[in-house]
């Protein structure tokens, strides 16, 4: 698959980029964030050394994987029938939340009042 990528940000003061990998198409698969050397002069590179340098970061092979899954798996629901979710944790009841809510204004009026306020 061929790869493409776009610098999207620069930090300065960090010396880092963020660049978006495209495929052949355009579309954006991901983004990865590339801590920039510098030379032995304490500049940057620029030009082809930083081409090949970004390009090296870029996981070309996760990339075509991540095109081939994205597709669908035929077997991926055999995958899901073992999928073991954690539990959702309970909300707290109506009844908690106006009691919580109620609990808040007394508190709140107490102040006032006490500072004189209502």
């Amino acid at each position: 698959m061929a790869l493409s990528y776009k610098i999207r940000t620069f930090d300065s003061a960090g010396g880092t980029i963020l660049i978006s990998v495209h495929n052949a198409g355009g579309t954006e698969k991901g983004v990865i964030n590339i801590d920039l050397p510098m030379d032995s002069d304490g500049k940057y590179l620029v030009g082809t050394p930083l081409d090949d340098y970004i390009k090296g970061f870029i996981p070309e092979d996760h990339f075509t994987r991540l095109e081939t899954v994205g597709g669908g798996v035929s077997n991926a629901s055999a995958i899901t029938a073992l999928l073991q979710p954690y539990p959702t944790p309970a909300a707290p009841s109506d009844e908690v939340i106006a009691d919580q809510n109620q609990a808040t204004r007394e508190a709140i009026d107490a102040r006032l009042t006490h500072h004189s306020l209502i």
